[in-house]
């Protein structure tokens, strides 16, 4: 089968902010505000983050696109080292306490659109397509949702930028 544009803008946008997110597999949960002298305000962690998005978009941008849905597995194994790796930088930064809810959000947020393209690459491996093309779906609201909520944070190179 080949992949269409709203096949390849859906998961390949999702690809695209797992880049951009915050990868949480060694979250051990005990992270906290930083201290006062390391915390960062809302605009400088916005900052920092859209720095480490544009690094990290531009590694995945350089990744071969796959041409068909067979080849997306192989282009998620891929693209994940490449996620794992930059949500271990954004988790690195400390933001301060009156933005930490919202960045602990975001990281949330991230958690789920990692498990949902699991799930993706999983039901394409076993040949899954049905299966595939509603969480396909879900993977595309995920993705929205989130852009938006990193685009009002002042991630917008996590968020929107990220897809483009």
């Amino acid at each position: 089968m080949r992949i269409t544009k709203t096949t390849a803008a859906s998961v390949l946008a999702a690809i695209a902010l797992l880049g951009a997110g915050c990868g949480s597999d060694d979250d051990d949960g005990s992270s906290a505000g930083g201290s006062a002298d390391t915390a960062l305000a809302k605009a400088e962690l916005a900052k920092q983050a859209n720095a480490i998005c544009r690094k990290f978009n531009a590694r995945i941008k350089a990744l071969p696109a796959p041409k068909t849905e067979k080849g997306l597995p192989a282009y998620f194994d891929k693209a994940l080292p490449i996620t794992q790796e930059a949500g271990r930088e954004l988790k690195a930064l400390e933001p301060a306490d009156d933005v930490k809810a919202t960045w602990d959000g975001l990281l949330k947020d991230y958690d789920t659109l990692v498990a949902t393209t699991a799930k993706a690459t999983a039901a394409l491996k076993a040949k899954k397509q049905k299966e595939y093309d509603e969480i396909r779906g879900q993977i595309a609201l995920l993705n929205g949702k989130s852009n938006q909520k990193l685009d009002a944070f002042g991630a917008v190179d996590c968020g929107s930028k990220a897809d483009a």
